[in-house]
Order: C-alpha cells, then sequence, then structure tokens
C-alpha cells in the first residue's frame, strides 16, 4: 500500500461517520454550553488576526487534550520557555476545562491558547499552515494522523511526550499496527 493510502482510508471512514459526528456535536452544542464559545476553533476557523502575534516566528505548538495532560505538561511547557525566550507558544487543548487549566497554570508562559482542531483533511492542514510551528509536541498519546500528515508535510519535528500505552489498550494498539506504523 502506498505511503498515504492508510491516511486515505482514515479520511474516508471519518466522511462515512460525519453525519454522526455531526450529531454528537449539535447534543454537545446543546447539552454542554461550556464547548460552544470555540466551537468554531475545532473546525479551523479562526478571527482576523487571531494568530498575527506568531506568524514569522519560531513556534512551539504543544498539545494537551484535557487537564491531566495539561497539569503533567507544566514543567515542560515552563522549562522550554526559559530555554527559549524568544519563541512563541501555542498550547492546544480537547476539552473546556482543559483550557481553563491551561490559561490558570500556563498563561505566563504560552503566548496563545486554542481548541485543537477536528482531525478532518479539509480543518487541519490550514490550521497546522496559520500556526507554522517549528515544533510540535503531544503529550500522551494523542495520536492524531491529519495533523502529523499535514505537520510531515511540512517539514516540522514532532515529539511523543509522555507517550505509553497501558496493558488494556496494547491489543487495540496492536490491531492498528499498520496503520500506526505509518503514523
Amino acid at each position: 500500500m502506498k505511503k498515504w493510502g492508510l491516511f486515505g482510508l482514515y479520511d474516508l471512514i471519518s466522511l462515512f461517520l460525519l453525519p454522526f459526528f455531526l450529531l454528537f456535536i449539535a447534543g454537545t452544542w446543546v447539552l454542554k454550553p461550556a464547548w460552544r464559545p470555540h466551537m468554531s476553533q475545532r473546525f479551523g476557523d479562526y478571527s482576523s488576526g487571531f494568530f498575527r502575534d506568531v506568524q514569522g516566528k519560531t513556534v512551539f505548538w504543544v498539545h494537551a487534550a484535557s487537564v491531566g495532560e495539561v497539569m503533567m505538561s507544566r514543567l515542560f511547557v515552563q522549562s522550554l520557555r526559559m530555554r527559549y525566550p524568544e519563541a512563541c507558544i501555542v498550547f492546544s487543548t480537547v476539552t473546556p476545562t482543559g483550557q481553563a487549566a491551561a490559561r490558570e497554570h500556563l498563561g505566563d508562559f504560552a503566548n496563545l491558547f486554542i481548541y485543537f482542531p477536528f482531525d478532518f483533511f479539509w480543518v487541519v492542514p490550514s490550521v497546522v499552515q496559520k500556526i507554522s510551528p517549528s515544533l510540535f509536541v503531544f503529550m500522551e498519546t494523542e495520536i492524531w494522523p491529519n495533523c502529523l500528515k499535514s505537520l510531515h508535510a511540512m517539514g516540522t519535528p514532532v515529539v511523543l511526550a509522555n507517550g505509553r500505552i497501558s496493558n488494556s489498550s496494547f491489543p487495540r494498539y496492536k490491531k492498528l499496527r499498520p496503520f500506526l506504523s505509518q503514523v
């Protein structure tokens, strides 16, 4: 199978599941008001000039899904800031509670906080291009194939920090081995 063939399968499955995903998003919109304000960011829609302060600079993009990963990343982000004071740090999360924790605990160290975009092939490349990171660091095993593919296309180094696979999830990862080996 050609190099990105399994990514095509991933995208095809994503398209097939899109109606169900949109129903889930609609339910989230109704039942979880805290998710509403920045839902547009999840679809790659940012206000004009949103990334202005990081454009043309060395950018480190750090992604932590939720509160646990945010808390685990604090020392790393603080060290990154001390080591590279001139660089911009973009910090992304998935959940509103993760975003609140990031802003509270990393507000002095990160330059910009965003919600991680949904991993669709029509969303992620534009966000990666807008951020144009010099380095992407993702905490734990937040493996998003289209994001990683877009970063690879830009030549951006990617680092998995604190990546671990539990004994209970190992069999599932093993089944996905052909795909994950490309990721």
